[in-house]
């Protein structure tokens, strides 16, 4: 469901395939649901959705023989009375899959895909609950032909809610790294406040130290 919204966009053709697709939106008041209802730990399925205040983004599609582009050089959103950044998003695809961006911003990538049934339905959950918000920097995740991926990006500011009888976390900084083995999570010095409802009576602040592999 959309608000407002206005836009323009160009379509190339070659041979009557669409060769590029150039796109200028913005829109407010987008609410989106999923198809497909999570399964709570309470035993409720309840629909995921990803709601945004105001969108505006201009990005480009190329496509050239079965290699495919994507660039996206503004795309801000507004969320929860916040603005969320996902400006510099370059991809490609075909035999291979590169995404690469500069920064980006997790919440509205997080509650994008807490909206997909591809992904595992716990994975989906976690998203939607604990509404994870962070900024990824010298973001780089690679597929190769046999399927395998990889990948890097600095994690600043990652906050997770408290859900169910999970706890949440405030403050963890550090640096992804992950390939077909496997991944590793090194924290970066700093405080990290954890709020456990369930298990602790206040927030407690740690200092998180090494790598998590």
């Amino acid at each position: 469901d959309v608000g407002q919204r206005a836009g323009v966009g160009e379509v190339r053709l070659r041979d009557q395939r669409v060769e590029q697709l150039t796109v200028e939106l913005q829109a407010q008041r987008v609410v989106l649901e999923s198809t497909v209802p999570l399964d709570l730990a309470d035993g409720r399925a309840v629909p995921a959705s990803a709601r945004f205040d105001r969108l505006k983004t201009t990005a480009r599609w190329t496509m050239r023989g079965e290699e495919w582009q994507l660039q996206v050089p503004e795309l801000e959103i507004g969320q929860a009375g916040g603005s969320a950044s996902l400006g510099g998003l370059r991809a490609r695809g075909g035999d291979r899959l590169a995404i690469v961006a500069d920064e980006l911003d997790l919440a509205p990538v997080a509650a994008l895909l807490s909206l997909s049934d591809r992904l595992p339905p716990r994975l989906r959950s976690f998203l939607s609950q604990a509404r994870p918000t962070a900024v990824l920097h010298e973001v780089s995740v690679h597929r190769l032909p046999n399927g395998a991926l990889r990948g890097s990006a600095r994690v600043s500011g990652l906050v997770l809610q408290p859900h169910d009888k999970q706890p949440g976390v405030h403050g963890v900084s550090g640096a992804l790294r992950f390939d077909a083995r496997g991944g590793a999570f090194t924290f970066a010095p700093g405080t990290v406040r954890v709020d456990w409802p369930v298990g602790l009576r206040q927030p407690l602040d740690m200092s998180l130290r090494g790598t998590v592999a």
